[in-house]
């Protein structure tokens, strides 16, 4: 079966989630320049706007996604057309941003620690980097977000590059001393987030 080239197409959806992404961003700014003018109707109707705009972009992610991964058949299950990978640029952040936060973390709390009090330190180191589409929650499991499965996933590269331990007891994330030697030497010049 032959495959249709999509580049074009995928690229076009991440100009126009980053476009309208920026554009929400110019909204909020033009928001807090109304509350500090205390123009509260103002700020009232602006907000209104961003959140009718999240909506369009949450619109245009289930459509890029529905694009991506084939058009749905009777039976309501999609027909893959190809393999879906993420390219650089994507609207997502790559679980390999995780990396450092997830070994930062394991060092501050001990060296080992549950799931939920590693990423919640994770998410204070790398809350700012994270873009809308990471905080979506996941369609398969609605009660966590993207970027936590991200997280995740780098989670299981790094118990396969020999970061983390991997017979640690079940929800507990533990550093290796090859993590913590991995750690030393990719953030020798940059001091640790707080």
């Amino acid at each position: 079966m032959n495959h249709i080239d999509n580049t074009g197409v995928e690229t076009a959806f991440h100009l126009l989630l980053t476009e309208m992404e920026r554009a929400i961003g110019e909204m909020k700014r033009l928001v807090n320049e109304a509350l500090q003018n205390d123009d509260l109707d103002a700020a009232k109707q602006m907000l209104s706007e961003v959140e009718w705009r999240k909506k369009l972009i949450s619109d245009v992610t289930v459509l890029q996604n529905t694009w991506s991964n084939g058009r749905p058949t009777r039976t309501g299950k999609s027909v893959r057309r190809r393999r879906s990978t993420r390219r650089e640029g994507s609207s997502r952040t790559s679980h390999k941003l995780f990396r450092v936060p997830i070994l930062r973390a394991l060092v501050e709390l001990g060296g080992s620690a549950q799931t939920r009090r590693v990423l919640d330190r994770v998410y204070e180191m790398v809350k700012d980097d994270l873009t809308p589409a990471d905080l979506e929650p996941l369609p398969s499991e609605p009660r966590s977000t993207r970027w936590r499965n991200a997280a995740h996933w780098e989670r299981l590269a790094m118990i396969r590059d020999g970061l983390l331990r991997k017979h640690s007891p079940r929800g507990i994330w533990e550093i290796t001393d090859a993590g913590r030697r991995w750690l030393e030497q990719n953030t020798a010049e940059q001091p640790p987030t707080v």
